[in-house]
């Protein structure tokens, strides 16, 4: 079973914020802005629940959880506008890629972003009409079908990164994250309600 946390990162000028609830959605202001929410962080349950602190203790952040959050920090729209497009672009810089592999990522991200935004729209559409739907419910069994598809369609992007980036690339973008790692809090807590959202919002 997911257990839902809260995590924060700020790194390199990159500010990420990963929060239950608040307002989100790929339809907020792009000039402020990236965001995608997701309705759990699947993240393994350690022996204590609390606060792990990447500053002292990096290596207890989950991978799965620092590429995350990372990705959904970079992701902009498929086809994107100039300024979207530039803003995906410095954020790669400050992981050290080149042009090429700016330009491979972006796409790949741009995937993940509609993704992603496609599975945010479908849990509110569930949410909207039942905002507490029973745990025997369909509702219920679709919204965690949700999450079970959230969790794979990131869990891909993670493993296809060697063929969309060079091997100096690669090296550099994990070197990135796990520079990253340094600059989170994750906070685990009790079981949130299903109808709970993680919001990523990044700014400039």
């Amino acid at each position: 079973m997911s257990t839902p946390i809260r995590a924060t990162l700020t790194v390199l000028g990159l500010a990420l914020v990963a929060l239950p609830g608040g307002a989100s959605g790929p339809d907020a202001s792009p000039a402020k802005q990236s965001e995608i929410d997701s309705q759990y962080v699947q993240a393994p349950t350690p022996a204590r629940m609390g606060i792990i602190d990447g500053a002292t203790n990096p290596d207890d952040i989950p991978d799965e959880l620092a590429y995350r959050l990372v990705f959904l920090a970079m992701a902009e729209p498929e086809n994107p506008k100039p300024e979207e497009r530039a803003r995906a672009s410095a954020k790669m810089l400050k992981a050290g890629l080149d042009e090429a592999d700016r330009d491979r990522l972006l796409i790949r991200l741009g995937k993940l972003w509609t993704m992603m935004a496609s599975i945010k729209t479908e849990r509110e559409r569930i949410i909207a009409r039942d905002p507490q739907p029973d745990p025997s419910s369909a509702d219920a069994r679709r919204i965690e079908q949700l999450a079970n598809q959230e969790k794979a369609v990131m869990a891909k992007t993670l493993s296809d990164l060697p063929s969309y980036l060079t091997s100096d690339g690669l090296a550099r973008f994990s070197a990135f994250v796990r520079e990253a790692k340094c600059h989170m809090k994750v906070i685990q807590g009790d079981r949130m309600s299903k109808t709970a959202t993680e919001s990523v919002h990044c700014s400039q």
